[in-house]
């Protein structure tokens, strides 16, 4: 299907794209090696406390109460915490968990405000607090599920595709025809296809074709990032480990695609990057496959949806 990646650093960049299709022999076409690209802009540590202090805003004026001993309190007190020092000229004081905490939070703040594009915003805040958003730890929580939904429809956006929290989990309006989106996290790959079984079930109760999304974020060893020597090569190897995990259950996938019952997957991960002389970046690759021998006008969403986020939402 597609293959995109977002990076937030410090600094502007544009877009750019490359061309490579495969075919395997079950019949899946993948762009393995199309990857376009958008860099967030510069954003300092204090620009990151305000959005801090923005989420905390936003809860209370829904009415929903933010524990101080939740996994978002402690972020947002971790950006805090980071600018003061850094304000203050204390920068050696700010350890490698400090900053990776703040560059969380930061994500976290962009993707909160599309909880406004479900019909009761709410619940998504009351789960978004609950529990712990530790990217580096491995425990399943109702929060990771709830940011893999937000982020999905904040990607989709990036690309000029309007996008919304609804049952199955997002719905995407690709030129007027909705297409569902189950999205999905996974914790291990033990009972994954029962997880796939479910994601399926929802799309097709929902009565719209769909596109299963897999965040596999937490397949990855805990506590770890991603060392290169260019971000190009860090995101290049965040997009081989997707397209590992989609071809370890292409069968799967391909049974399920096969009926229709769904008309593509996406696999997504994000990591923390580290290239030389530079500061670290949070960096998301998407890669995804669909079945070329879709009905006419299942391929035709399918190409639409594709030739959308290839183009950077042009």
């Amino acid at each position: 299907m597609y293959s995109c990646r977002t990076c937030r650093r410090g600094s502007t960049g544009g877009v750019a794209t490359r061309d490579y299709w495969a075919q395997t022999k079950s019949g899946l076409l993948i762009p393995a090696q199309r990857n376009t690209s958008a860099i967030d802009s510069e954003l300092s540590y204090e620009e990151i406390a305000k959005k801090a202090g923005q989420i905390k805003k936003r809860y209370a004026a829904a009415g929903v109460k933010l524990s101080p001993d939740c996994g978002l309190s402690r972020l947002c007190s971790a950006a805090a915490e980071l600018a003061a020092l850094w304000h203050a000229g204390n920068g050696e004081k700010v350890s490698q968990k400090l900053l990776f905490d703040a560059m969380h939070l930061n994500r976290i703040a962009d993707a909160i405000g599309k909880v406004d594009t479900a019909t009761d915003p709410k619940p998504y805040l009351q789960d978004l607090a609950a529990g712990d958003l530790d990217p580096h730890d491995r425990v399943r929580e109702k929060g990771k599920d709830i940011l893999w939904e937000l982020e999905l429809v904040e990607q989709m956006e990036k690309f000029s595709l309007k996008a919304r929290l609804a049952e199955p989990d997002v719905v995407i309006d690709v030129e007027g025809r909705d297409l569902a989106a189950a999205c999905k996290k996974l914790y291990s790959t033990e009972n994954a296809n029962k997880v796939y079984s479910n994601a399926v079930h929802q799309i097709e109760a929902s009565g719209m074709p769909g596109i299963l999304c897999i965040n596999i974020d937490d397949l990855r060893p805990p506590n770890s990032l991603i060392a290169a020597s260019t971000q190009d090569r860090a995101v290049q190897a965040i997009g081989f480990q997707n397209m590992q995990f989609l071809g370890s259950s292409e069968h799967t996938f391909l049974n399920y695609m096969g009926a229709a019952r769904i008309i593509g997957v996406l696999a997504s991960s994000s990591a923390i990057i580290q290239v030389p002389n530079s500061i670290p970046v949070v960096a998301r690759q998407s890669n995804g496959w669909f079945r070329p021998s879709l009905p006419a006008d299942l391929r035709d969403l399918m190409t639409a949806f594709v030739q959308k986020l290839e183009r950077g939402g042009r």
